[in-house]
């Protein structure tokens, strides 16, 4: 039974060196039975939407390349498995069950968390090379900036749509 239930923690908890977006997927479970986080993933779950979707704008060869590293064979499949899956649903469910109330400082909370996360596992540089795939500083910088603002900016402006 014990070695079953660690089995099941070592699939489901990731390395510190995982992306952030399986970091979310567990804080967003985590939410059900820890309720007064949910706030601050609401905020997390929109910015690594909006980070993540800004990618290929930035570089075409983004989402292929990242496909290409995940071993996903098609771009449908990595659409529909990693983006939609990882990235939408979770938004999807933060507007159906939006929390009951959300302050400004819920964001500035959500990004220093992305932002601590992203200087443990960058040892500092921000460029996620090793996490993600190889890119140029710039991107990452663009890639920061979406994030946080969007973290921020989720009390103020996402929030109030989904709740009316």
């Amino acid at each position: 039974m014990c070695s079953r239930i660690m089995t099941f923690l070592r699939a489901v908890v990731p390395g510190l060196d995982s992306g952030f977006t399986r970091w979310n997927l567990v804080f967003l479970l985590v939410s059900c039975f820890v309720p007064w986080i949910y706030c601050v993933v609401f905020c997390t779950t929109w910015g690594v939407f909006i980070s993540f979707n800004f990618a290929p704008l930035l570089d075409a060869t983004a989402f292929p390349r990242l496909a290409e590293s995940l071993g996903m064979r098609s771009m449908p499949m990595f659409h529909l498995l990693y983006n939609f899956l990882a990235h939408a649903v979770p938004c999807i469910l933060t507007a159906v069950y939006p929390p009951s109330k959300l302050e400004w400082w819920h964001g500035a909370i959500a990004a220093a968390v992305h932002v601590g996360w992203g200087l443990c596992v960058s040892n500092g540089t921000l460029r996620l090379n090793k996490v993600y795939i190889e890119m140029q500083d710039g991107f990452w910088v663009m890639m920061w900036a979406s994030a946080v603002a969007t973290e921020i900016a989720a009390p103020i402006c996402i929030y109030p749509f989904v709740t009316n």
